[in-house]
């Protein structure tokens, strides 16, 4: 044996493959501390195998693990809020702990049929129109499901020339042969890009927000560190046009502030406190079934975002925000 004087190994990123494990004993003097955990969560639970055959991982402190539907669910301090979080992992609880059983398939019921999200997305990258999809189980007064994605060029070609419910029922048909009738996505949204948190990661919470409808379908048609163009797909249904006004419909000058604000903050970087606006101008009104373009340009040092919305028919909107650091 090696003379390393070696206190403790730690190990975190991935189980370590049990044929490791001999060789790590008679170099080290013990087996590795293994640390299963996510950028998520931080670290969940630990376990040391200096005994072939046990593989309990035990939680740590402050961190509290169920499974719910075989499928492991931690909730932490290290997380952003005290709810539940989803892993992909199945899982048989122990005593203090739990066993790693292998990976989810992400299964779900929808009417009484279990339905495979994996195999879904699988079947819509398949087509080509799609370069990013995840079906996300949406709850209600019953569940069901939706499809949250990134067009590719020829997926967006088909939403353009052909409008969007025709890209729906092309997918739609696809899926015909993965899920029965009746566990068919129900809700489509298509965007620019699916929302990543801080690690790069796609969670289910922000999954769920693609689907408020305060916001529209975006597709990026232009980008710099500085400059965005965005193409808006605006629908009759949005509730911004509720009310303003009965039978004849606009979008009001607030909700194209707001999103000029919200949209800045998905492409750029920029001070978080609102200070103020100047040179805001409304000079065409939008209606809901336009497809206006908003262009938007930050002065990073001012953190000064300047937008423009327009179309064919000229300039519809423009201003300048400003924005400073939390006093």
């Amino acid at each position: 044996m090696h003379d390393f004087n070696i206190r403790a190994v730690f190990s975190s990123g991935g189980p370590l493959p049990a044929e490791a494990l001999p060789r790590c004993r008679e170099l080290f003097g013990q087996a590795p501390i293994e640390v299963y955990g996510s950028s998520e969560t931080g670290g969940v639970a630990w376990r040391q195998r200096n005994v072939d055959g046990d593989a309990a991982w035990i939680t740590l402190p402050r961190v509290s693990v169920r499974a719910r539907d075989g499928t492991l669910q931690v909730r932490s301090a290290h997380l952003a809020d005290d709810e539940w979080h989803d892993s992909s992992d199945r899982v048989r609880m122990l005593e203090g702990g739990f066993e790693l059983i292998g990976r989810a398939d992400r299964i779900v019921k929808v009417e009484e049929k279990r339905v495979s999200l994996n195999a879904m997305e699988q079947a819509l990258l398949e087509t080509g129109l799609l370069d990013e999809a995840r079906v996300v189980p949406l709850e209600g007064s019953r569940l069901l499901l939706g499809v949250a994605a990134v067009p590719s060029d020829a997926g967006w070609g088909l939403h353009e020339r052909d409008g969007k419910q025709a890209l729906n029922q092309l997918l739609r048909a696809t899926l015909a042969d993965v899920v029965d009738a009746n566990a068919l996505p129900r809700r489509w949204r298509y965007v620019w890009s699916l929302p990543r948190n801080p690690q790069g990661k796609i969670t289910e919470a922000a999954l769920v927000s693609v689907f408020d409808r305060r916001w529209p379908e975006t597709r990026l048609l232009r980008r710099s560190p500085t400059s965005a163009l965005l193409l808006l797909y605006l629908s009759p249904d949005m509730p911004c046009f509720a009310g303003h006004f009965p039978g004849a419909p606009i979008l009001p000058g607030v909700s194209q502030i707001d999103w000029a604000i919200h949209f800045g903050r998905e492409l750029f970087a920029f001070p978080p406190k609102f200070l103020r606006m100047e040179a805001v101008k409304f000079q065409r009104v939008i209606g809901p079934q336009s497809r206006p373009q908003l262009d938007l340009e930050l002065s990073s040092p001012e953190g000064v975002l300047r937008f423009r919305i327009v179309s064919e028919s000229g300039v519809h909107a423009s201003g300048r925000i400003f924005f400073g650091e939390r006093t």
